[in-house]
């Protein structure tokens, strides 16, 4: 696998989960925003985590807008493709089933410097990536 393949396809993960960040959503809208890009058990855990009760909508449906504070959580980290030292991929099929996993050193003096691991698969060659676990580990 590229680089530029596996950037394009961790850039549509991320863009389709910092939507979820944009405005309130019923929870039915979060999970048909992010279905495309993520197994419907990692969605469960980001709303369960990630969401919080905002209102409800003029048809009186319940709204839920990102916690502010829940910044890493299940969010994935942005990767820094254009950096001296390049996120590493890791491509392998096991069980006719693809796996990518993405990681990289990110600096971070806010949060503190930490790797990020990102982790897709994908069922066959007709079907679309899907994040099924993220991971950070602190220095």
């Amino acid at each position: 696998m590229s680089q530029s393949t596996a950037k394009s396809i961790t850039d549509k993960v991320i863009n389709m989960q910092r939507k979820t960040w944009e405005r309130n959503y019923t929870k039915q809208q979060i999970y048909s925003i992010m279905n495309p890009g993520f197994t419907t058990t990692y969605i469960d855990k980001f709303f369960k985590e990630q969401m919080y009760k905002s209102g409800k909508d003029k048809y009186g449906n319940q709204l839920y807008h990102q916690i502010e504070t829940e910044i890493f959580g299940y969010n994935i980290d942005n990767f820094e493709w254009y950096a001296k030292k390049k996120p590493t991929i890791q491509y392998y099929i096991k069980d006719n089933q693809e796996y990518l996993a993405v990681s990289q050193y990110l600096l971070d003096e806010e949060s503190g410097n930490h790797w990020t691991y990102l982790y897709l698969s994908k069922a066959n060659s007709k079907s679309s990536w899907k994040v099924y676990d993220i991971s950070r580990k602190y220095d």
